[in-house]
């Protein structure tokens, strides 16, 4: 299960460093982005992969998965994006 407090640290981090300009929340455990719609068209799968290297980069050691919906300012489209929490491989030295 994913924590408010798990989701609120991402949603400061975002808010931080993310290089877009958008409008970003927490909200039932999914973490919502809104921007533009030039934004959305233009720079999705930018704005994916760096979502994706600041959450593994900060929160390395997570017990969850997260889910990121990035939608356009006209709320008419949206993509949701799942970030699973890290493999830990079993320690076979045990």
């Amino acid at each position: 299960m994913i924590t408010e407090t798990l989701n609120s640290d991402v949603v400061a981090v975002l808010k931080k460093e993310l290089g877009y300009s958008c409008s970003i929340w927490s909200y039932m455990d999914q973490v919502i982005l809104e921007i533009s719609n030039d934004d959305f068209e233009r720079h999705m799968g930018c704005m994916v992969q760096q979502i994706q290297r600041i959450i593994d980069v900060h929160f390395p050691e997570r017990d969850g998965n997260l889910c990121v919906i990035i939608r356009n300012t006209d709320k008419r489209i949206e993509n949701a994006i799942k970030i699973w929490k890290p493999f830990k491989a079993f320690d076979l030295n045990r």
